[in-house]
């Protein structure tokens, strides 16, 4: 195994570069352990999308179950998101996720999110929102997924999602404006 602490420190900063350019020529992709590393040493940026369905007073929003294994918060829900992929704008990530989701709309910022303190990671989260109609078959939630209103989410929501996402999507139904919430909590 190869010990960062007993090489030179031009050895060490060849092995990071190196490290680096073998990340970027597979996508981005890091083995889950790593991944998990990564996101505790520094902010990773992401994208979410609040797929969200208005009726009368009630504001629900389409949460996903994460999977067992292999993520993050394991088994908790959360609303779909995800990486950016390279060089990728945010408005094009928000809509690529739309899509893997049945959607053809146009998603719109709604604000950012930082989370600082989780155990898991520490990043910064764009939210864009969605909204769909009420009706119809086609607005069905994929599988794994269901639609929560925002005064009766799941108490296994992700953590630092709970306590930044609701306010921001009422904010941006309320006033049309883009927020910035961020959690310093546990």
């Amino acid at each position: 195994m190869v010990n960062l602490e007993t090489m030179d420190p031009e050895e060490q900063e060849q092995l990071l570069v190196n490290v680096f350019k073998w990340i970027r020529a597979n996508s981005g992709k890091l083995p889950f352990a790593a991944y998990c590393e990564r996101q505790k040493t520094w902010h990773g940026v992401f994208v979410d999308l609040a797929i969200v369905r208005l009726n009368q007073d009630k504001i629900s929003v389409l949460l996903e179950r994460r999977p067992e294994t292999g993520h993050i918060y394991p088994g908790m829900y959360d609303i779909p998101g995800g990486n950016f992929i390279y060089r990728e704008t945010a408005l094009k990530a928000a809509s690529r996720l739309a899509k893997k989701l049945g959607f053809i709309d146009i998603p719109s910022f709604a604000g950012v999110a930082t989370y600082t303190k989780t155990e898991a990671e520490i990043g910064i989260s764009l939210l864009f929102v969605l909204e769909v109609k009420d009706e119809g078959a086609s607005n069905e939630p994929p599988e794994g997924c269901r639609f929560f209103t925002l005064n009766e989410l799941p108490l296994d929501l992700v953590p630092w999602q709970a306590n930044c996402y609701p306010f921001m999507i009422q904010s941006f139904f309320a006033s049309g404006s883009s927020i910035l919430s961020e959690y310093s909590g546990q």
